[in-house]
Order: C-alpha cells, then sequence, then structure tokens
C-alpha cells in the first residue's frame, strides 16, 4: 500500500515530509491514533499549516489530550477568528473539554450569521446539548436542512431513532 510504501521511505529519508503525510493518513485511515499523533507532531515541527493544524486537533480529540487540542484550537481561533474551520475546532474542544456553557454562548453568537455548513455544524453541536427529544430532532433537522451531506447530525438522526425503536 502507500503506507507502507512511505514508511519504507522514511526508513531511507526520515525527513521526507510527503512520506509522513502519507503515514498519517494512513494511520488516521486505521484509526491508529496514536501513530497518528506521532506522525502529525513530527509534521508539525516542519510544516505548521492550517491543514496541519486542524489534522492534528482532531487526532489529539481521538486520544483524548484535550488540553493540548484545546492549545492548538486557542491558537488557531485567535489567529483566525473569521475561518469557519477555526469556530469549528474551537467548539469542538470547548464541547471535550467540557466548557458547555462557552461553547453555547459561542454557537448562540454565530448562527444568525453563519454559512450553511457552519450553521449545520452549530445545530449539530446545539443538539447534543438540548434537554428534550423535540429539541434535539429540531436541531438535527436544521442541521440536515443546512448541509444534507453533514454526516455527524444523520448518524445522531440514525442513533436517536434506533433508540427510539422506530425503524
Amino acid at each position: 500500500t502507500a503506507g507502507q510504501f512511505a514508511k519504507e521511505i522514511l526508513v531511507i529519508n526520515p525527513e521526507n515530509i510527503k512520506a509522513l503525510e502519507i503515514c498519517k493518513k494512513d494511520a488516521i485511515q486505521q484509526r491508529n491514533w496514536q501513530n497518528a499523533y506521532e506522525y502529525s507532531k513530527t509534521l508539525l515541527d516542519k510544516n505548521k499549516n492550517n491543514t496541519e493544524i486542524v489534522s492534528h486537533i482532531n487526532i489529539c480529540l481521538n486520544l483524548n489530550k484535550v488540553s493540548e487540542a484545546q492549545n492548538y484550537a486557542n491558537t488557531y481561533y485567535a489567529e483566525y477568528p473569521n475561518s469557519d474551520e477555526a469556530k469549528e475546532m474551537y467548539i469542538r474542544c470547548l464541547v471535550a473539554s467540557g466548557n458547555k456553557a462557552e461553547a453555547q454562548n459561542l454557537i448562540a453568537s454565530l448562527l444568525p450569521k453563519a454559512s450553511a455548513k457552519l450553521k449545520s455544524f452549530l445545530y449539530y453541536q446545539r443538539s447534543l446539548f438540548t434537554q428534550t427529544d423535540s429539541e434535539k430532532l429540531a436541531d438535527l433537522r436544521q442541521s440536515l436542512t443546512a448541509n444534507p451531506r453533514n454526516q455527524e447530525p444523520l448518524f445522531e438522526l440514525y442513533r436517536y431513532y434506533f433508540v427510539k425503536k422506530d425503524y
């Protein structure tokens, strides 16, 4: 595979950025988060761009390294406060760290002016905090209305109906 070939390249040339990227993507695909983390840290040391930062935040969240993810998300959001991607990462980290009040306030402030993709993300995140089934369903539906391709609310809706045995 490409991942195996990239690992062989790294034996010869451990500084090869393309091989590191391929190995990281391969590890993510296999859900081998620890290896993905190692490759990601190496890549961040060599090439700190927004794509690498977002990828590293996601890897950290999957490894439950919430404080590290939060540090990167804080910096990213501070540098690019108008970026939808930075807002998403920042909110994901707020939720993961248990700072739900701040996440809810930020979601409420961002929703009126958000793009369709960001709006979908925000409604989905808001659905995670709801107290009633009707509020949860309304947020999930609004999320999918804003972006029907968003897999997270689609899966959450599936899970909701599965638990209710409403097939």
